[in-house]
């Protein structure tokens, strides 16, 4: 279809409105007796391209952290299988045994009952919520064709690339209910050292102790609750790549003095990488234990935008522009490690500042 039909379709209560209209009767015959035709006018304007080059600041970009206290996974409570918890870990070394291993790990004091390892586990849903660093800077480029006019009503399509730099960061500290696990493994006769690391690696060899915790030889599993506190900091730091296309309508305000209407389409490619470094403590059970990660992550998100803009003419061919745009285009979410980071792009407002050039 082409652009001239698609106003005669959109606009005519816009044409209506504009300079020289006169309102008349539902179904009465306009005065002078013949029926006036809706004259579109197309490619008349001198400079019909313009060429955009725009400063552009991001607001309402919020970033959630999860996963805030559930570091470690103590596993079933009988049976072999490779746990983890706070204070180390025991699991299944190079040599393939189901009952016995030499790759373990454990930090803190020694207690003549055994190796007493500890996890920690907090409710889902748990973290920073709406972390902000507004405003994000970026740069706009924007080209636009004019297609026609109607009366002085322009409109024609526009498409844009632009960039924006969005790093947001949390040191918030965390505090809330965990649940304390606490699996006690036989030492079987091994004499530890009273303080640092003790254990052996994957290949070994090195002291034996059981894969499996509790009886015969050990207490079995026990849960408790408690409060654990989370410090640290979470950084997501991405690059947007933006993309828009749609049609735009501009109308006079003054001399010199034009705003224009435009919505469409919009694509974005997050490019992202996400770390963290953190140190939980619960404090019931002395317990101290340091996490980190990094990761990178891309995506395309796809959504659809809304703009303002306000153009004044400084001469013929250039022109001082400002806008806001609105953007929803969804969340990106990535992993790094045992962490979570969402960045909410659904409801973001772009103002632009830039020069116009037509030709």
């Amino acid at each position: 279809m082409k652009a001239s039909n698609i106003a005669y379709l959109i606009l005519p209560g816009f044409v209506a409105a504009l300079p020289g209209s006169e309102a008349q009767e539902p179904g009465a015959p306009p005065s002078g007796g013949d029926v006036p035709q809706l004259k579109v006018e197309s490619h008349k304007t001198l400079n019909p391209n313009r060429f955009s080059l725009s400063s552009r600041f991001a607001l309402n970009i919020e970033a959630d952290f999860d996963d805030w206290a559930t570091w470690s996974d103590a596993g079933p409570p009988a049976g072999a299988a490779n746990r983890t918890y706070d204070n180390g870990f025991v699991q299944m070394d190079a040599s393939g045994s189901s009952s016995l291993t030499w790759y373990w790990q454990y930090q803190g004091a020694v207690d003549p009952a055994g190796l007493i390892m500890r996890s920690s586990t907090a409710p889902s849903g748990g973290g920073v919520r709406d972390a902000q660093d507004d405003p994000h800077l970026g740069l706009e480029v924007t080209y636009a064709r004019e297609l026609g006019s109607i009366r002085s009503l322009k409109y024609g399509f526009e498409a844009a690339f632009g960039w924006t730099d969005v790093r947001i960061a949390s040191d918030q500290s965390i505090s809330g209910p965990v649940t304390v696990t606490t699996d006690t493994f036989s030492l079987g006769g091994i004499v530890m050292p009273a303080d640092g690391n003790r254990g052996s690696t994957f290949e070994g060899p090195g002291p034996l102790i059981p894969l499996n915790p509790g009886p015969p030889l050990a207490p079995g599993r026990q849960t408790q609750p408690s409060v654990a506190t989370v410090g640290g900091m979470r950084t997501l730091d991405a690059s947007l790549y933006g993309f828009r296309l749609g049609p735009y309508f501009e109308v006079p305000l003054a001399k010199r003095l034009t705003f224009g209407l435009s919505g469409g389409l919009a694509l974005a490619v997050v490019d992202s990488e996400f770390s963290f470094s953190e140190t939980k403590s619960v404090p019931g059970f002395n317990l101290t234990s340091q996490q980190s990660g990094r990761s990178s992550d891309s995506d395309l998100l796809a959504g659809g935008y809304v703009q303002g803009l306000l153009s004044l003419g400084l001469s013929d061919t250039v022109s001082l522009c400002a806008g806001v745009q609105y953007q929803s285009l969804g969340d990106f979410t990535q992993r790094a490690g045992v962490k979570e980071a969402k960045l909410d792009l659904g409801n973001s407002i772009f103002v632009t500042v830039g020069l116009g050039f037509s030709f």
